[in-house]
């Protein structure tokens, strides 16, 4: 055994079938592109056909509150660079508790669950803006202009609660 820290995972199993995989696809707090979702459909429906046990079920956390709390955090980590943010402490100790509130929920999930099937963001690969702030900045989702900050809210869910996830490819849009 390494000194340090050290984790023991179960034996992967045999077969994946009846694996329980939950589905979220869309949200009206950050609408999802409809090719990307179509394409997350194709894949949820290849799942299903493959044995496993897919149903669409989210959660007992809201995006926008995932959201909002993960992007907060995120500005607290990056005080440092732009002191004109303050933030104090215990403002920090309030979004750490929201968090570990939302990882509760999140747990609970996983007991009825062992995988959720999600876009990593709301948009394809999209051109590389670099006028402006991000703040300034905006994408044209299905035709309407959305706030630049709308790519990372979806992966904020995850990311923000500590959750391992990964991307995989699964198809082309146009």
């Amino acid at each position: 055994r390494r000194p340090g820290f050290d984790i023991t995972l179960p034996e992967p199993p045999a077969s994946l079938e009846g694996l329980r995989v939950a589905t979220w696809f869309d949200d009206d707090f950050c609408r999802v592109e409809k090719e990307v979702v179509a394409l997350l459909e194709r894949a949820g429906a290849e799942l299903s056909a493959k044995g496993l046990d897919v149903s669409a079920a989210q959660p007992e956390v809201g995006l926008d509150e995932a959201s909002e709390c993960g992007r907060m955090l995120c500005r607290l980590a990056l005080q440092p660079l732009a002191p004109t943010s303050a933030y104090t402490h215990k403002e920090w100790l309030e979004l750490d508790r929201r968090r570990h509130k939302i990882r509760a929920r999140w747990a609970l999930f996983f007991e009825r669950y062992d995988v959720l099937l999600m876009p990593v963001t709301c948009t394809p690969a999209h051109a590389h803006d670099q006028d402006g702030t991000m703040l300034d900045r905006s994408l044209t989702i299905d035709g309407e202009s959305r706030p630049l900050f709308d790519v990372v809210r979806w992966n904020l869910l995850a990311s923000m609660a500590y959750l391992p996830s990964t991307a995989a490819p699964i198809g082309f849009t146009k």
